[in-house]
């Protein structure tokens, strides 16, 4: 397992900015620690009523960077965000990175075992590759936006520069530009997540693509109701690019306006589709 901090004074660095976000959140909120195979996961969870919904980050995210999107969701579902464990957050810091998904993927099959419930499995980017991998009883539909684990990602020169720049000299600059590229043409970019990416970039090392998951996996999950989504303007995962022939999947929508990043206008969409895929 690698450590993904820089150093424990980053780490305590990183942790601190989210237990500052979450506890100066006035949204009703609970905050759980389970020990699982993967070591140690935190779950933040928001609302009461309608589906239960468990909403998985993506490479570098975490439920302190999406409150905006959980409250969102908290609406009409009961949201749960687990902190992906070997990623920046309030988790375990300390990754696998050979074969991912199928570790992570296992261990979402275990929180959801612990749930004991049916859910549908919001996963973002990452998240959606582990939400592909998972093999549990009690998912009962999947919506994945821009999800890896299905496809080769794809990643332009001009992302590339703005990526190496970003980890050779991360600040509100760098970060800003990563972020851009990330977005639609020229869509603002958040500014919490410009201060999330800098402190991830100084203090924590960021993980790769995972690789694609073979073709059984994939074929497993086409039983289960599925929605996939991407953002028209994404640089990775285009919508026409987010196809595997003879698997069975569905199309993925594109989301106008929209580029690799969370947004309003793919949390409306996600809120939609949750409802539809309830029993």
């Amino acid at each position: 397992m690698k450590y993904i901090y820089k150093s424990t004074e980053a780490e305590h660095r990183v942790q601190a900015w989210c237990e500052q976000r979450i506890e100066s959140w006035s949204h009703p909120h609970q905050r759980e620690t389970r020990e699982t195979k993967a070591g140690r996961t935190h779950l933040l969870s928001a609302g009461s009523d309608g589906p239960t919904v468990v909403f998985l980050p993506g490479t570098n995210f975490c439920a302190a960077s999406m409150l905006d999107e959980i409250e969102f969701l908290a609406r009409t579902s009961r949201v749960i965000v687990p902190d992906i464990p070997g990623q920046p957050g309030l988790s375990h810091p300390f990754r696998i990175d050979s074969a991912p998904l199928f570790f992570l993927g296992a261990w979402l099959s275990e929180l959801l075992g612990e749930l004991a419930t049916p859910v549908v499995v919001v996963g973002h980017s990452l998240g959606g590759g582990i939400a592909l991998a998972a093999d549990s009883p009690h998912i009962a539909g999947r919506v994945l936006i821009s999800p890896a684990g299905l496809v080769r990602l794809r990643v332009p020169m001009a992302l590339v520069w703005a990526s190496l720049r970003w980890m050779l000299s991360p600040n509100t600059v760098t970060t800003r530009t990563l972020l851009a590229h990330m977005s639609a043409p020229g869509a603002a970019v958040d500014e919490v997540l410009i201060s999330w990416m800098t402190l991830v970039g100084a203090n924590s090392h960021t993980s790769l693509a995972p690789h694609a998951l073979p073709r059984d996996v994939l074929e497993h999950v086409v039983g289960t109701p599925i929605q996939i989504a991407a953002g028209r303007y994404d640089p990775f995962l285009p919508p026409e690019h987010l196809r595997r022939e003879g698997v069975g999947l569905p199309p993925a929508m594109a989301v106008p306006d929209v580029g690799h990043l969370l947004t309003t206008a793919t949390t409306r969409l996600v809120a939609a589709w949750v409802g539809g895929l309830t029993p």
